[in-house]
């Protein structure tokens, strides 16, 4: 497992899904969703966890974990946590 250091989140993005109640998405037309899972945080984090749902900018971070498609964001790149009851439209 990749530890943070710094100020910085590992976080896997969440992924657009191929369908969205009866419509089907192309691949081509799909895009990655500014939202992810927290994997891991540095010491120097006090306010997210692994496990929290965060919103960040689009162009943010660096591929760290091709395979595993992890992210390595610097905090400042994090524009907020996702409530645990906005979860399931952020999931869907």
């Amino acid at each position: 497992m990749i530890k943070p250091q710094g100020k910085r989140i590992l976080v896997r993005p969440l992924r657009t899904p191929a369908k969205i109640g009866l419509i089907f998405i192309p691949e081509t037309s799909r895009v990655n969703l500014l939202s992810g899972k927290v994997i891991a945080v540095s010491d120097a984090i006090d306010w997210a966890r692994p496990g929290d749902l965060v919103i960040f900018n689009s162009h943010s971070g660096l591929l760290v974990d091709k395979k595993e498609n992890l992210l390595m964001l610097v905090d400042e790149d994090v524009l907020g946590l996702i409530e645990k009851e906005d979860v399931a439209d952020v999931c869907e």
